[in-house]
């Protein structure tokens, strides 16, 4: 017998080829009288990285709130449109580009990700049969999401993890992560029917799974053996708890490995070693578990239609859960 979550779940997997088609069609139309954008955009949609909550945020938020998730297909599908352009772009500033990206060329490649990003979830607010006040609504949201995205990533961009608080990562964190899913949460609360009180909830849930997954996208690089985020010199909440965690002949020697990173394998191994110290890892997980109690919290608080509510906290506490890297460190901690 399933649960209410996998229930909710099957629902969004049914929902996810009208997501596909939606996002095809909305692509055809926004190309279809330019020629270039037509040859360009659909390879590289199609190539981009998705996020792992792209279609079902959307979609599980408006189902908590009306019991049916099917009228969000538009809005789940400008999210994952706007989630891929975001990945292509992030992907270019690491080198990391798909194989239609680096054909296309990166400054191309770019400008239509741009494009795209900005023009088509504005052509759907305004075609979604809804009440004016409330297209305007979804316009604004989807707007201030997008310019705290921008002003994240390029605090990731132009700050060296040296120079930063735990808060001022934080804040990077809120912009660059969070504002997308406060963007998918809010506008699909407002396209069903939510008050400014039950919108500013969502608001706040969207805040807190965004952080959830990018504190959870930091483990996965350093779970992989990637390590891209040290390579980078990429100020990770974890990396800058390590570089204020100890005294200064400590950090100085982390900061030494970090300058050495980007080409250096054993300088990332070394650095790893270090944030796996019980003492640096302690207190990185502490703050992952207040940020998944805010929540859960602002879950309880909402309600709404009990199967996709219990799929969105099954949700966090996936979000949540320590990587298996981070969990041995945890656990040897407390067996010492």
């Amino acid at each position: 017998m399933p649960t209410e979550s996998e229930h909710a779940e099957r629902q969004i997997r049914l929902l996810s080829g009208q997501v596909e088609q939606t996002m095809a069609e909305l692509v055809a139309e926004y190309t279809s009288e330019h020629g270039q954008l037509r040859a360009i955009v659909p390879a590289v949609v199609r190539e981009a990285r998705a996020d792992r909550h792209e279609f079902a945020l959307p979609l599980l938020v408006h189902g908590a709130e009306t019991g049916d998730p099917s009228a969000a297909v538009p809005i789940a599908a400008v999210h994952a449109l706007w989630w891929r352009a975001a990945n292509i772009i992030d992907d270019l500033a690491d080198d990391q580009a798909g194989e239609a990206a680096r054909r296309i060329g990166p400054g191309a490649t770019m400008l239509v990700a741009f494009n795209w990003a900005y023009v088509l979830p504005a052509r759907v607010a305004g075609a979604l049969p809804v009440p004016a006040t409330i297209r305007s609504a979804l316009t604004t949201e989807f707007l201030q999401s997008c310019t705290a995205a921008t002003e994240g990533q390029l605090a990731d961009l132009f700050t060296e993890p040296g120079q930063l608080t735990h808060d001022q990562v934080l804040r990077t964190y809120l912009n660059k992560s969070s504002a997308p899913y406060v963007m998918a949460s809010a506008m699909a609360a407002r396209a069903a029917g939510a008050d400014d009180a039950r919108t500013e909830g969502w608001r706040r849930f969207g805040r807190n799974l965004g952080l959830l997954g990018q504190f959870r996208n930091d483990q996965e690089d350093l779970q992989s053996g990637r390590m891209e985020d040290l390579a980078n010199a990429t100020p990770t909440f974890h990396l800058v708890s390590l570089l204020n965690s100890g005294p200064g002949a400590r950090r100085e020697r982390a900061l030494a490995l970090l300058r050495r990173a980007r080409t250096d394998t054993h300088a990332r191994e070394e650095l790893l070693e270090r944030m796996l110290d019980p003492d640096v890892v302690r207190p990185y997980l502490a703050h992952i578990e207040g940020v998944r109690h805010e929540a859960e919290q602002a879950l309880d608080e909402l309600g709404g239609s009990g199967c996709f509510v219990a799929a969105l906290r099954e949700r966090v506490r996936a979000a949540a859960t320590p990587c298996e890297l981070l969990a041995g460190a945890a656990n040897s901690a407390e067996a010492s």
